[in-house]
């Protein structure tokens, strides 16, 4: 899994904020909101990333008040 999903949390890491810029740039004349855009689809994308990679876990039904 490590040697599949690595390289493409890289890639994707590198190539989507740089195509999110070169989209943006290719509308909107402002190189500085472009350069906005490209970190907003980074964040986006890392936190997207560190959701699919580590989900929330329900907690241990055994665990709890007590009786």
């Amino acid at each position: 899994m490590l040697l599949v999903d690595l390289p493409l949390i890289v890639l994707g890491g590198v190539l989507v904020p740089l195509l999110a810029r070169a989209l943006v740039a290719r509308w909107v004349p402002r190189p500085w909101l472009a350069a906005l855009a490209a970190v907003a689809v980074l964040a986006l994308a890392a936190w997207g990333l560190a959701e699919w990679y580590a989900p929330r876990h329900r907690p241990d039904p055994g665990y709890g008040p007590g009786i």
